[in-house]
């Protein structure tokens, strides 16, 4: 009898539990709130963080400077940065992204000094208003490729605020269907050089880095037997 009155009340205690958790999510606002103090914990389970250490690999090449990071989310990436970031822009979707990137931040030493949080829902938009031409040592896009709609826009906007030289890192999931089909051969014959892609050890996971092409233009004077500009 105890045990069936147990069972009894945890089974409605379930129930009433997600009617709760239902009427707590069924608003974007209600969600968004939720998931920015959820994810931060479920990032951190031993599981979930396989690619922190790969990800460390992907950005440990930068040399970074001034940094954007698009989709930032709850700053997950500062554990994967390396010591050489002067300052970092995010550009997050919603608001409550910033006080959980602060706490991100503040975890590894990242002073808050450094950091600034613009929220716009969405994000390329955002680097289209902020960013002059040519402003930015390194882009870094935390959402996957394959779930955003517009991975052109995307990388033509990237070569237009990077300064020359300026490197652009990014991730794709090689499961599931994708939304951005771009190859290397495209991407470089956008603008940029020395395209890579390096898959991650135990997970679907690959990175792309590139770096803006350095075109220098021709010289007023010509010289025989040499050839100066347009190069990379």
């Amino acid at each position: 009898m105890g045990n069936t009155l147990k069972r009894t009340g945890m089974f409605y205690g379930a129930i009433g539990v997600g009617y709760g958790s239902y009427h707590i999510y069924e608003t974007k606002d209600s969600r968004d709130y939720l998931i920015s103090k959820i994810k931060p914990f479920w990032l951190k389970l031993p599981l979930v963080g396989t690619d922190q250490e790969e990800k460390q690999k992907d950005l440990s090449s930068l040399r970074m400077l001034e940094v954007v990071e698009l989709w930032p989310d709850c700053g997950q990436l500062f554990r994967s940065y390396p010591p050489s970031i002067d300052s970092w822009h995010g550009i997050a979707t919603h608001k409550y992204n910033g006080e959980t990137i602060k706490t991100s931040a503040e975890d590894v030493g990242i002073p808050a000094g450094l950091l600034q949080i613009s929220v716009d829902a969405e994000p390329l938009k955002a680097v289209a208003g902020t960013f002059s031409d040519e402003s930015v040592d390194a882009m870094v896009v935390s959402k996957h490729l394959n779930e955003i709609d517009d991975c052109e826009s995307l990388f033509k906007e990237a070569l237009r605020v990077l300064k020359p030289g300026g490197q652009l890192v990014c991730w794709k999931a090689s499961k599931g269907t994708s939304k951005c089909s771009l190859e290397a051969k495209e991407i470089e014959d956008m603008g940029f050089f020395e395209v890579e892609e390096r898959n991650h050890d135990g997970s679907s996971l690959t990175c792309i880095q590139s770096k803006k092409a350095r075109d220098f233009r021709p010289m007023g004077f010509f010289v025989p037997g040499f050839s100066l500009g347009n190069q990379r």
